[in-house]
């Protein structure tokens, strides 16, 4: 299995393509895909791994809830209990690196899905997430500001965003030599129907306040709050 059998840096390539595969699998058939989950939360778990890996990782956990929610919840039960022994060591350590290692990235896009993930990881109202509020309630009002305006995404360059800076010239321009390059028109096609892409940070996070899904605990929040609705 791949993603077990290569490196951080190998695992920095693997995971683009997991994403895409993710886009486009049914999800009501994702539990086919349970030993990959696992082996990346068994990397998530391991202090060795890079920042960027763990990035990555956590991306891909990300589009696991934006896919299937439910799906997300009950796979990350299921491993804490037969893998941990208690399923809120896994969910700290899975909040740990979703809200602090995201600052470690450049990309505008892995930010983008990092955070769409955990506004939609609210609405599960567990507890290991409930009782961590003040972490993800911070990294959620600090990475919206970035994603005020609807447009936010347009002009980044999907295949330039995933790689950070490795040579991606085989695939990152619409056009090649003034003709239609057919794997980019795919890709430009999967990336407007991407949900994430789509998604109104501001809007996801002001229903979930409104709904009580995510407390403004502090004075602070609050501020912070009134501030990005404004």
């Amino acid at each position: 299995e791949v993603t077990n059998s290569v490196n951080s840096r190998g695992l920095t390539m693997v995971t683009p393509v997991l994403d895409i595969i993710l886009q486009i699998f049914p999800p009501t058939d994702l539990a086919l895909l349970e030993g990959i989950f696992f082996t990346l939360l068994n990397r998530l778990g391991d202090e060795s791994e890079t920042d960027e890996a763990l990035i990555h990782i956590a991306c891909i956990l990300s589009r696991l809830a934006v896919t299937n929610l439910a799906y997300f919840l009950e796979m990350l039960v299921k491993y804490g209990k037969e893998r941990c022994g208690n399923e809120d060591v896994l969910f700290d350590r899975l909040v740990y690196v979703w809200t602090e290692k995201a600052y470690a990235s450049s990309s505008s896009l892995k930010r983008k899905i990092l955070c769409v993930g955990l506004i939609l990881t609210l609405d599960t109202k567990h507890p290991s997430i409930i009782s961590r509020m003040d972490c993800i309630g911070d990294f959620l009002l600090e990475v919206a500001n970035e994603f005020k305006l609807p447009n936010s995404l347009d002009n980044i360059n999907v295949a330039e965003e995933w790689h950070e800076g490795e040579d991606v010239d085989d695939y990152a321009c619409i056009h090649s030599q003034g003709e239609e390059d057919p794997e980019a028109v795919r890709r430009s096609r999967l990336w407007s129907a991407d949900p994430v892409n789509k998604a109104q940070v501001v809007g996801m996070i002001q229903e979930r306040v409104a709904s009580g899904a995510f407390p403004l605990n502090n004075d602070e929040f609050k501020e912070r709050f009134k501030l990005l609705s404004s």
